[in-house]
C-alpha cells in the first residue's frame, strides 16, 4: 500500500514539475471585440482553434484569449520624404528625414512587444542608428515629429 502511494505521489510531482505553460499570445491580421451587458465576443484572424462546441442552432469556436491587446500599425499615409536603409541591417540602419521641417524631431525603436530599446531627438537630416547589439529580430521605428507620429516602418535585424 505504501509503495502504491508513493509511486502515485511520485507520479503526481514528476508531472507538475515538467508541466508547461503556455503564454496568451495571439498574431493575428484582424479582429473586433463586442461587448452588451453581461456578454462580451471577441474575434480575431488568423486564431488557431483548440475546441469547438455545436448545440442545436449555436456553434461556439474557443481559441487563446488575449486580455491585452497591442496594436502595431506600419504607416506612411503622410507625403513626407524618408528613407530608412540597409533593410535588412546588421550593424547599423541610416535614417533619413526633413529635420528642418519640424521645431522638434523624436526617433524610437520599439520591440515587438512594445517596449522603447532606443530614443534620440534628431538633429541631422540623416541619422545612423547602431543595432549590432540588439538580438535578430524585427523591430519599429517610429518618427514622431512636433509630438505627432509621423512614420511608423519596420527594421529587421540579422
Amino acid at each position: 500500500m505504501k509503495k502504491g502511494l508513493l509511486i502515485v505521489v511520485s507520479i503526481v510531482i514528476a508531472n507538475l514539475s515538467f508541466a508547461q505553460s503556455l503564454d496568451r499570445v495571439l498574431v493575428s491580421s484582424g479582429g473586433e471585440s463586442y461587448a452588451n451587458g453581461n456578454f462580451q465576443a471577441d474575434v480575431s484572424l488568423g486564431e488557431p482553434v483548440i475546441a469547438t462546441f455545436e448545440g442545436g442552432d449555436y456553434m461556439l469556436t474557443q481559441g487563446f484569449h488575449q486580455g491585452l491587446m497591442i496594436f502595431t500599425e506600419i504607416e506612411n499615409l503622410q507625403d513626407i520624404e524618408f528613407q530608412l536603409y540597409p533593410n535588412p541591417a546588421v550593424d547599423y540602419v541610416n535614417v533619413e528625414f526633413p529635420v528642418n521641417d519640424y521645431q522638434e524631431v523624436i526617433i524610437q525603436v520599439v520591440s515587438l512587444n512594445g517596449q522603447v530599446i532606443w530614443k534620440a531627438q534628431l538633429t541631422d537630416s540623416t541619422t545612423r542608428v547602431h543595432v549590432s547589439s540588439w538580438p535578430v529580430g524585427v523591430y519599429m521605428l517610429r518618427l514622431i515629429a512636433d509630438n505627432e507620429i509621423k512614420i511608423t516602418s519596420k527594421i529587421s535585424k540579422q
